[in-house]
């Protein structure tokens, strides 16, 4: 090679470099962060369930509690169990966003407890289903 006076300095590389790339990934990673955060939020909803009263008539137990939805979705209310239980069942099904609602449950159980944690499950929101339970402590 030989130098004729023309400019012989470098010629910048073709593409993509590798600091652009780089760049473009820091960029990148708090986008994936923030929109995986997000759902795990709409989720959750506030469900609470307070015990009003119990009751049984032999082996005919009866639940009523009250439950508020400080959420902003509608959920269908079933699933009812508990432990030595059998035909759990109410006649109350759905609870209003920003609403609440008394729930009656009537079951059976022969062996008569006196504390019985009632769980059910509220179905219908974005994301899944919530599971919720509420605890009757000293039925007479």
């Amino acid at each position: 090679m030989f130098n004729n006076g023309d400019d012989v300095s470098p010629k910048s590389p073709k593409g993509i470099s590798r600091r652009t790339i780089v760049k473009g990934a820091a960029w990148s990673v708090p986008v994936v962060i923030i929109g995986t955060a997000a759902p795990a939020m709409a989720v959750s909803g506030n469900q609470t369930a307070t015990a009003v009263s119990a009751s049984h008539n032999g082996a005919n137990y009866t639940f009523t509690f009250n439950i508020t939805n400080s959420s902003t979705h509608t959920y269908s209310i079933a699933g009812f169990t508990a432990s030595g239980f059998t035909g759990l069942s109410s006649a109350t099904t759905t609870i209003n966003a920003n609403g609440s609602t008394t729930v009656t449950v009537v079951g059976q159980n022969n062996a008569k407890p006196s504390n019985v944690t009632l769980s059910f499950t509220l179905s219908g929101a974005p994301g899944g289903n919530v599971v919720k339970s509420v605890t009757f402590n000293n039925i007479p």
